[in-house]
């Protein structure tokens, strides 16, 4: 090529700036056309650190994904893509062309965009917004509410819904009222009102609560179903109501309040007043005067089914589980036993689930003989109700259950009660038969489980999420109180409310056998308290001290649950409760060490001090020779050392453990001595904890009794990585879980122990 091939592209520039800036421009070009190769390898360097960058980000907002980004940082990874793309369009260029050195023009032209792409580049990099990118999820327009029964095919239901729609698209009426005797299905269609795709076009977002006695609860509900960042038993309820007042004023909106019971000043909690922003409150009640208490503009009143709607769910919900129903012998029986119902839909459910396991003509005439009034409960014309639902305890027939459905009653209606410590606490007190070296925990665990999915089926109690948890609804909870105070065995004597009652001379504290107190400060300490059974004193936030001669008189307690209390320290008279089986310490965070007199404590079957301070391990746990369920927390003590390892060696009736991991850092170092105490244990049959890598797993599977007889079977692994919550995926299962295995070092070669795990668990991530 000629010179003036490669000086001709420059003229132009030169006539334009000049003959005197020739040197200088034709100086800069070259230098640019030799800086091509330079600036493309490191355009794609910071390029493959920007895509690092945004990898890194990707993998942080999977890890939170109960969090947003910010509109910011959508922006920026846009920015990023288009980055990437360009860069790949100056990569091809540059490939394809390559351009020989003489090529000053087009080498130079290549080289600056590439500078400038540089730069580009970078400024993606230092961006503000990756700072700070990740934001609380604004809060989701419908919360669907889940298992929520069908009202299609039954007209006074739909019509009922269908009537509740046009009001609502009235913009004159904010407030609208929804009445019916109890068990009418007014929640059912509260349910389906918040569900509807109708509702979701209309409003921009739906609040679905049940409404509480204390205003302050119903506030901080709403306020949690808005995702607003308060902590409310910290905030005066003035500055709750302002923040949710600011939330909804611009907003179209509808709240939905089922079982309310008496007046709620909606002003108070935040709830705009006006009605031009089209926020409607829709308030569920059995009560008349609560329309007149709140203002309601709009009443739909829900009739009975009609009677051939009321036989259509009858024999809907038996015909599911049981076709004999349609027979020519039971059809007319049942028919009676539905009429007996009176169209309550809620009836109907629960008395339907009670007959539905009958298989013959002779035990459904049975179940409708049994199926008697209750003449002595007089509850604004309740009867009928409490008569039905009382037939379906009766049908339990078994006293056990009975007792265990009573014994659910101490716990707050519509509460969660998690199934593993409720089965604890029915074991504590006998119900599920006597526990010895003849028949294990985990058969009277396995007893329980079996009671609870019963009394589950039969309706008595709901099931949570993949039978985690149950709960009592308000009208079940109330039977079983009736029937415990008619039964010296199961007599109770129930605090639930803020108030704290003065003990000193409560006769009704004195002859109870299950007490279940939420604010108990003033402490009875002279009076006979040897009928107690079961002592919940557990969510006492007010709770720091407990006085050293309480427990001097209560020489048959059972069970002690004291979760979530705020003690410092046990007192001296623990000492005297020689019978109890289940002690509940977990998350009394205060709490640094136990009391030498828990060694006393030698039935004790069950010790819970998980989220405790107490250290690894206390050596008065050794005495406890008849412990079988353990659950502890792992945390050393100041000289970095753990203490006593060898106290677990003496638990020789252990059948479920669980060290719960503080410090994952020192458990790495002492994990190895523990689990070697571990591996000694026969009778083990749950196990849960972390190993620090799969060759420690081995050792341990290697060396385990409980293992190598196939005794465990029942294991919750944490490999390489500290045991953590429970993992979302087992949420998609419909009942519990018991094996899995997190490993979290699969780089490692030798993993047979994993794969040893992997045949037995039911779930591997």
């Amino acid at each position: 090529m000629s010179g003036l091939e490669v000086v001709a592209p420059l003229v132009g520039e030169v006539g334009a700036h000049g003959i005197g800036e020739l040197h200088s421009t034709i100086a800069s070009k070259i230098a640019s056309s030799r800086n091509l190769d330079d600036n493309y390898n490191i355009l794609l360097k910071d390029m493959e650190m920007l895509l690092a960058i945004k990898k890194d980000k990707e993998r942080e907002v999977q890890r939170n994904n109960h969090k947003d980004t910010t509109n910011a940082y959508k922006l920026w990874t846009n920015r990023v893509s288009d980055a990437a793309e360009e860069v790949q369009k100056l990569k091809v260029k540059y490939e394809e062309k390559m351009l020989p050195w003489w090529r000053i023009q087009r080498r130079s032209h290549l080289s600056e965009e590439m500078e400038k792409k540089c730069n580009y580049v970078r400024e993606l990099k230092k961006d503000e917004c990756l700072r700070d990118f990740l934001v609380d999820k604004p809060p989701e327009p419908v919360l669907k509410e889940l298992n929520v029964p069908q009202i299609s095919g039954y007209p006074t239901l739909q019509g009922a819904l269908k009537n509740m729609l046009g009001l609502l698209k009235n913009n004159k009426i904010k407030v609208i009222g929804v009445c019916g005797t109890k068990g009418v299905g007014k929640t059912t269609i509260m349910q389906n009102l918040n569900n509807n795709e109708e509702v979701a076009k209309l409003f921009e977002i739906v609040i679905f609560v049940k409404a509480t006695a204390d205003d302050h609860k119903l506030q901080e509900k709403i306020a949690n179903r808005l995702m607003l960042d308060i902590e409310t038993n910290k905030k005066h309820s003035g500055d709750v109501a302002r923040r949710i007042h600011k939330e909804l004023e611009k907003k179209k909106y509808l709240l939905i309040l089922d079982e309310v019971e008496d007046a709620i000043n909606l002003e108070q909690l935040g709830i705009p007043s006006h009605v031009n922003n089209g926020g409607k409150v829709v308030i569920a009640t059995r009560l008349p005067r609560v329309y007149k208490l709140n203002k309601v503009q709009r009443v739909i009143k829900v009739m009975e089914l009609s009677p051939e709607e009321a036989w259509k769910m009858f024999r809907d919900t038996v015909h599911a589980f049981n076709p004999k129903i349609d027979s020519l012998e039971i059809q007319p029986i049942a028919k009676l036993v539905c009429k007996r119902c009176s169209r309550l839909p809620l009836l109907i459910y629960n008395i339907a689930n009670s007959f539905k396991l009958k298989e013959s003509a002779s035990s459904w005439s049975a179940g409708l003989e049994d199926l008697k009034p209750w003449p002595e409960l007089q509850n604004q014309g309740l009867e009928e109700l409490y008569s039905c639902l009382k037939f379906c305890y009766d049908e339990l027939k078994d006293k056990k259950k009975q007792k265990c459905f009573l014994y659910t009653s101490l716990y707050p209606a519509n509460s969660k009660v998690y199934t593993d410590y409720l089965v604890e606490c029915w074991a504590a007190q006998g119900l599920l038969g006597d526990i010895n070296d003849k028949r294990s925990y985990r058969s009277a665990r396995n007893c329980g489980i079996n009671i609870l999915e019963h009394l589950a089926n039969v309706s008595l109690l709901e099931k949570g999420e993949s039978m985690i948890y149950v709960n009592m609804n308000h009208c079940m909870r109330q039977l079983a109180l009736h029937i415990s105070s008619k039964d010296p065995e199961c007599s109770f004597y129930l605090q639930d409310g803020e108030e704290s009652e003065n003990l000193s001379n409560s006769r009704a504290w004195q002859q109870a056998r299950w007490v279940s107190m939420r604010q108990l400060l003033d402490f009875p300490t002279s009076q006979d308290s040897s009928m107690i059974l079961t002592l919940l004193l557990r969510k006492n936030p007010k709770l720091t001290t407990i006085p050293p001669t309480f427990f001097e008189n209560m020489s048959s307690l059972l069970l002690l649950d004291l979760y979530n209390s705020m003690i410092t320290q046990l007192p001296s008279s623990l000492s005297k409760l020689t019978c109890l089986r289940g002690l509940f310490l977990n998350s009394c965070e205060l709490l640094e060490s136990l009391s030498s007199e828990i060694g006393s404590l030698q039935f004790l079957e069950v010790l819970d001090i998980r989220d405790t301070k107490v250290t690894f391990i206390p050596l008065q746990i050794g005495c406890l020779t008849n412990l079988r369920c353990l659950r502890i927390p792992f945390i050393v003590s100041e000289d970095n050392e753990a203490q006593n390892v060898h106290v677990i060696s003496k638990l020789h009736r252990l059948e479920e453990l669980t060290i719960q991991v503080i410090s994952y850092e020192q458990w790495c170092n002492d994990a190895e001595n523990v689990l070697q105490h571990v591996a000694s244990l026969e009778n083990v049959t749950h196990l849960r904890c972390c190993f620090p890598s799969s060759i420690i797993l081995g050792e341990f599977l290697s060396r385990s009794k409980s293992w190598s007889c196939k005794q465990q079977n029942s294991f919750r692994f944490f490999v390489g990585c500290q045991n953590s919550r429970r993992p979302q995926i087992l949420e998609s299962f419909e009942y519990k879980i018991t094996n899995y295995l997190r490993y979290c070092n699969g780089g490692q070669k030798d993993d047979s122990a994993i794969i040893e795990c992997v045949w037995n668990a039911f779930v591997v991530f």
